[in-house]
């Protein structure tokens, strides 16, 4: 099809494929990348399976959206709905993730039975260490930013860091039902906190350091827990930001 525009190339396999409309679009995507059947019903495996290498792999909707950005509510319909029509933007990288082939995941084809439980693709998680810090030690731990051994306690996250990011972890119900104790952050120092942020912080003539979330009026900036149980809004244009929040990993009790 070489030198023919894009939308003729989609129509003329339109009409060998007798696909009914454009939004048929991914379907015959799929159809050439060798996917058994382009038809509704060739799905009908793709929730069981998807469910199946999930609870294999010990990750939730969150983390695998993480890993291959599918967004966290397409791969909830991916998992409730068979029916669901997904698209090929949504079905590679979740198969390419679980090292298996299209087919595999949407069952036209069965998943190898000699295949080992929890098998991944460890190239598709593209994770990097951040070293962990508790809260009580982060005043110490500034003046050391960036340069700290990661032969130490270290989480690992796909997000977009830059050397100065850390985690640390949630050591109150402050922040719950939001941010429950032992939530781990991960906290990126090189970002500018914005109105509504999640902070690691050190508020005036307060000892210890805290999560908080941000809100600001102007040149003004208030502190609040979600937990109203906790402090009520605190007034403070003096305090320490240590960094922002841009990853929460949340672990709940079995």
């Amino acid at each position: 099809m070489t030198g023919i525009p894009e939308n003729q190339a989609f129509m003329s396999l339109k009409i060998i494929y007798g696909l009914s409309d454009m939004n048929d679009k991914s379907k015959l995507l799929l159809s050439t990348l060798g996917v058994s059947s382009c038809d509704g019903a060739s799905f009908h495996g793709l929730s069981k399976n998807l469910s199946l290498l999930m609870f294999e792999n010990n990750i939730d909707s969150p983390t695998l959206s993480r890993y291959t950005n599918v967004p966290v509510a397409t791969i909830n319909r991916l998992k409730a709905n068979p029916a669901s029509n997904p698209t090929l933007a949504s079905l590679l990288p979740i198969a390419n993730y679980f090292s298996i082939s299209l087919n595999q995941l949407i069952g036209t084809e069965a998943i190898p039975k000699n295949r080992a439980p929890g098998t991944f693709d460890p190239k598709e998680r593209r994770e990097v260490p951040v070293p962990f810090i508790p809260l009580d030690k982060i005043i110490q731990w500034k003046d050391f930013m960036g340069s700290l051994n990661l032969a130490g306690p270290a989480i690992f996250t796909s997000a977009n860091i830059t050397p100065l990011a850390f985690a640390t972890q949630m050591n109150s119900l402050a922040m719950f039902p939001k941010f429950p104790d032992k939530t781990i952050f991960i906290v990126e120092p090189s970002v500018r906190a914005q109105d509504q942020d999640f902070v690691v912080v050190q508020i005036e003539d307060q000892k210890n350091i805290s999560v908080k979330q941000l809100f600001m009026d102007g040149d003004d900036y208030y502190f609040k827990a979600i937990n109203p149980e906790f402090d009520k809004l605190i007034h403070s244009n003096n305090s320490e930001i240590f960094g922002v929040i841009i990853e929460a990993v949340i672990k709940y009790e079995r």
